[in-house]
């Protein structure tokens, strides 16, 4: 009975370093807010042709769903932080 009470005690004094470790090692926090400059550019030049074909005009129904594209590329290269590469893009 004591043994079981003393892993006890080990197994919750080494857990919150070992938490820690985890959660300060963890390389999928860094690579999922992130992407490459090709990636970037990539979703640069849609938004830029999304509001070129805007420019140029078509149904509502078009003009609608460019905006949409224009949305969620924009949100891509927000949340996937684009901004670092600053002229590099075009």
């Amino acid at each position: 009975m004591i043994r079981t009470f003393n892993t006890k005690i080990e197994l919750t004094l080494l857990a919150p370093p070992l938490f820690s470790l985890l959660i300060i090692f963890s390389p999928a926090t860094a690579l999922a807010q992130s992407a490459t400059l090709k990636k970037c550019q990539s979703w640069n030049d849609k938004i830029e042709s999304y509001q070129e074909k805007r420019k140029e005009g078509g149904s509502g129904k078009e003009m609608d769903r460019w905006k949409r594209k224009i949305r969620q590329y924009k949100d891509k290269f927000r949340k996937n932080k684009c901004n670092r590469y600053g002229r590099r893009l075009n």
